[in-house]
């Protein structure tokens, strides 16, 4: 897995300025129960006024491929300063970093572990620069 995002990852270096936050998960017992909360605290501390937030949650958008790259290209084509893609932590995400959501897409119905749904996200942000391209890779 680790092979394939990093594989997208150079291809994504071609289209756009890729970097990576992550938030360290909080691992503390007297934290159970308050763990998306004390996550999204540390993440909102992480993301600019500025900053255009994409949750992936189950529960959002589905978007085809192409409405994908659509909705991408108009971002890119509008200048928007940092499109920030949020994958939450084994508790969700908090009621504030929900709040502060610009978008929320859905990658599925599923859930997937954080490498999976990052691997995924990397391949569709891939797929949707091949469809604004007109590369093949998409069909």
């Amino acid at each position: 897995m680790k092979g394939l995002i990093e594989d997208y990852w150079t291809r994504l270096g071609h289209f756009c300025e890729l970097s990576l936050r992550e938030v360290q998960p909080v691992k503390s017992e007297a934290a159970k129960g308050r763990l998306a909360t004390l996550e999204g605290e540390k993440l909102l501390a992480r993301v600019d006024a500025s900053d255009y937030l994409v949750l992936l949650d189950s529960t959002g958008k589905s978007l085809t491929t192409e409405k994908f790259a659509a909705w991408l290209c108009k971002h890119r084509d509008q200048s928007t300063r940092n499109l920030v893609f949020v994958i939450g932590g084994h508790e969700g995400l908090s009621a504030a970093v929900k709040q502060r959501a610009d978008f929320v897409i859905s990658l599925s119905a599923l859930t997937f572990t954080h490498e999976m749904a990052r691997c995924l996200l990397l391949e569709q942000i891939y797929r949707a620069f091949s469809v604004i391209q007109g590369f093949p890779y998409h069909k």
